[in-house]
């Protein structure tokens, strides 16, 4: 109800550093998240108790896999995998 939710998939699993990501993700030690962002629409706090800015719209640029996310809410909740290439019907498929 709030915050931001994603779905992504990863590229690159053909690289060394595309595995060693997958596998890291998979074992549960890179599972934190950041993103990048430009602010559409805000507010800027006029009282010491208001937050510094409120965030109304925001244009969502980038998101990366990490270590140490600045929020500890920000975490990857699942990590699936398949095999593409061995795939060949329908109900392999599903």
């Amino acid at each position: 109800s709030k915050g931001l939710k994603v779905e992504g998939q990863l590229f690159a699993l053909g690289t060394d550093r595309g595995q060693l990501i997958y596998e890291g993700m998979k074992a549960g030690s890179l599972d934190g998240l950041s993103i990048g962002y430009r602010a559409k629409k805000y507010t800027v706090g006029t009282k010491p108790t208001d937050p510094s800015r409120t965030l109304h719209e925001i244009e969502l640029v980038e998101l990366s896999v990490v270590t140490f996310p600045s929020n500890d809410k920000a975490t990857v909740g699942a990590v699936k995998s398949a095999d593409i290439d061995g795939l060949k019907t329908l109900s392999d498929f599903e």
